[in-house]
């Protein structure tokens, strides 16, 4: 078997596992006998592969949109307003965090540049 072969054959088993995982990472490198490293590798130098990667890892969110929108439909509430809060931003839907000093006073932030 050439060298070719035989990485072709640890991808298409690394994104077998990868779809049967929804996209972790770990697990799939572990049940495929791969480093991390080589599956960044992997992503970054073979545009298809990075390709089929992404087209699982749509396939996973659709998944678990799907689930969250079911559970919005049977008035759950915690998923409920997870997705006013992400989905419904720009209708005000929005957590934001002020960053204040002691006692509320203002907060005085100091930037240095090291070279």
């Amino acid at each position: 078997m050439t060298r070719k072969k035989k990485q072709d054959d640890r991808k298409a088993k690394f994104l077998d596992n990868y779809k049967l995982s929804w996209g972790n990472v770990s697990a799939c490198c572990d049940a495929s006998g791969i480093s991390r490293q080589t599956y960044y590798t992997w992503v970054k130098e073979d545009e298809e592969f990075a390709q089929q990667v992404h087209e699982i890892d749509e396939r996973s969110l659709d998944m678990a949109e799907t689930k969250l929108l079911s559970a919005v439909r049977d008035g759950k509430t915690t998923e409920l307003l997870f997705y006013l809060k992400t989905k419904g931003k720009r209708r005000g839907y929005v957590e934001r965090q002020e960053l204040t000093g002691a006692e509320g006073n203002q907060l005085d932030v100091k930037i240095t540049v090291v070279d």
